[in-house]
């Protein structure tokens, strides 16, 4: 929760953009969750999400499928 906020954008997007984003995109849910777990840079800017390595992939599924809950 320092790089985003449900509702306000941090360093990175909220999570209201990125459920706004994803909402009709296929197998959102895996997209996010591989990149929650492995990072990236390059989807909302500049600044680079680091990989999120002490998540199981369960976890990471359960994060994304939160997020994309919020649109």
């Amino acid at each position: 929760m320092s790089c985003h906020s449900v509702q306000r954008d941090s360093l990175g997007p909220s999570f209201e953009k990125i459920a706004q984003r994803y909402k009709t995109v296929e197998s959102a849910n895996k997209l996010l969750a591989r990149r929650i777990a492995e990072g990236g840079v390059g989807n909302w800017g500049i600044v680079p999400m680091p990989a999120n390595t002490q998540l199981t992939s369960d976890q990471a599924l359960a994060l994304a499928d939160w997020i994309l809950s919020l649109h």
